[in-house]
């Protein structure tokens, strides 16, 4: 299943599997919530790690960032847990350091260069990744007949 990757104003990267195409992009920071706004403002949503596909996008956009300065993706502190944007509990993670921050409102999760996640405010301005799914050639086929 192809998913479409793209930073936030930045052209699309479409995502198999097997490859992973990147392109130039708009490196602009916001907080968590504009982020969010502005994903499902295109029709997608910040990226949620629930298949290896999503882990390794994620990690390919974050090898450019800093300790202090890395991407939003859909994953934030809610009555006192961790939860994806979708709804779902956080399963797995990739914190730094580990064992995972306790989960404090008002905290959301942004990566890091070498596979890491780190917990800040989600009022600090950082870039952003949003998810779409791909639309298939026999699904445009299909609805415009």
């Amino acid at each position: 299943m192809s998913q479409v990757f793209s930073f936030n104003g930045g052209n699309p990267h479409c995502v198999s599997a097997a490859s992973l195409h990147a392109a130039a992009a708009n490196l602009s920071s916001t907080d968590n919530w504009v982020a969010l706004e502005d994903c499902r403002g295109k029709s997608s949503d910040l990226v949620v790690v629930h298949h290896e596909e999503e882990k390794y996008a994620l990690n390919y956009y974050s090898r450019v960032s800093s300790g202090t300065n890395g991407y939003w993706f859909g994953l934030r502190a809610e009555g006192g847990r961790w939860k994806w944007i979708d709804g779902s509990d956080l399963t797995v993670s990739y914190w730094t350091p580990q064992p995972p921050p306790p989960a404090t409102d008002g905290q959301c999760v942004m990566s890091v260069q070498n596979n890491k996640w780190i917990s800040v405010g989600c009022t600090e301005k950082q870039r952003w990744i949003c998810k779409m799914k791909a639309l298939s050639v026999s699904t445009l086929q299909s609805d415009s007949e």
